[in-house]
């Protein structure tokens, strides 16, 4: 049987809820990782920048070739296992890097998770078209709200981040690794 309109507002919340909750997991590190960066090149913002911007093309290298391969993996397998590897692999991100600020981890850890999370960040908009295939206008509202949530991730989490970073250099990444697996809960 189709899903009430209740239940696809339910759903839709939760579709929702999970992708802002994903993207504040994101973001509480980033001013974490700029302050490893800066403390690893001690000043040399040349080496850094050349750094960045490979880590930032290996990234996106691998989610072109990666991004086909999860797709058909949410084909057979459904979108929630699409939505369900992004939080997952930023959880194992971020709880190795509880353990160690080394650049070389922040490098490997960002390059493959990263790569698999934008693989998959395709899947809530999949889940959201999916759900409301038969009504545009109510579409046309939850692909404008999903949307926001990168936004807040972006507003929110820097900020908390930050906040949590001056306690100790370590909490932003324990923070995140517990809002990534609350996101894994909520897709799931």
């Amino acid at each position: 049987a189709a899903p009430t309109a209740a239940e696809r507002t339910r759903t839709s919340r939760l579709l929702i809820a999970s992708m802002t909750v994903m993207m504040l997991q994101f973001q509480l590190t980033a001013q974490t990782d700029t302050q490893i960066w800066l403390d690893h090149y001690k000043g040399d913002f040349a080496a850094q920048a050349k750094t960045t911007s490979l880590m930032m093309s290996l990234l996106m290298t691998g989610g072109f070739f990666v991004t086909p391969v999860i797709g058909a993996i949410s084909d057979s397998c459904g979108r929630k296992v699409q939505m369900f590897l992004p939080p997952l692999m930023n959880f194992l991100q971020r709880f190795v890097l509880v353990y160690t600020q080394d650049v070389r981890a922040l490098f490997a850890s960002f390059v493959i998770g990263g790569t698999i999370a934008s693989a998959g960040m395709g899947g809530w908009q999949a889940a959201i078209a999916d759900l409301h295939a038969d009504d545009p206008a109510a579409l046309a509202s939850a692909s404008s709200l999903i949307s926001l949530g990168p936004v807040l991730g972006g507003v929110i989490g820097p900020v908390v981040g930050s906040a949590l970073a001056a306690r100790d250099i370590r909490l932003p990444y324990a923070v995140s690794a517990v809002f990534a697996a609350l996101a894994c809960g909520l897709v799931l």
